[in-house]
Formats: structure tokens, sequence, C-alpha cells
């Protein structure tokens, strides 16, 4: 199992559920999480008196979406995401996959990847 997390600009948000929500229906996601978020990247370093700084911008409002999935459906779950967030200009986003050793539903105690 795997979580990935997405950050991306807030009016990309719908175009991303409807991806998801295509991935979703044929299984392998156990859902989608949403919240909206503050933040800023690093801008181009700048040498500087020999020194490197970094231009930051203010902070930018955005949406990050966190998904628990099943290993066969990461790549196609990140390429969804990527295709939906794409604007091709700087801050589009980033998204993180990190694995999950293991899930439990409290409901029922199961666990591992049939809780998804």
């Amino acid at each position: 199992m795997k979580k990935i997390k997405a950050y991306f600009k807030k009016h990309k948000f719908n175009s991303v559920v409807t991806e998801l929500n295509k991935i979703s229906s044929h299984g392998g996601i156990g859902g989608i999480s949403s919240y909206e978020t503050l933040g800023f990247g690093k801008g181009k370093a700048i040498n500087v008196d020999n020194t490197i700084t970094y231009e930051t911008n203010s902070l930018i409002p955005s949406i990050c979406i966190e998904i628990f999935c099943k290993d066969e459906v990461v790549d196609e779950t990140v390429k969804a995401i990527q295709k939906a967030a794409h604007t091709g200009m700087k801050g589009d986003g980033k998204i993180f996959i990190t694995s999950i050793v293991d899930a439990i539903r409290i409901r029922d105690g199961k666990n591992g990847e049939e809780v998804l």
C-alpha cells in the first residue's frame, strides 16, 4: 500500500477529483481526503557575493490531497494527478509517495489492503 500526498493549485481541484474518480471506480483507491493549505516553495537560486540565496514567494493558497491506494494503481494515480493539475506554470505543485506498513479499519478490526 502507498500514501500519495499531492499539493496543487486550488482551481485544479475539480479536475483532479474527476480523474481520480475514474480510477476509484475500478478499485485500488481507498478514498481521497483534501484540505486547503498555504505555503511557498523555493525560487531560483541566485549567486550573490559567492553565496546562494533563494527567492521565496508569499504564502500561496493551494489544495492538498491524501490518497491511500494499492501498489498496482500508484503509477496510474500519479499520472492522473499530474495530468489534471498541470498548467505548465511555476508552482503547479508536488506529489509525494510513501509506503504504508499496515492499515486497520476501526469498525471491524480488519487490516491490510482489504480495508481500502
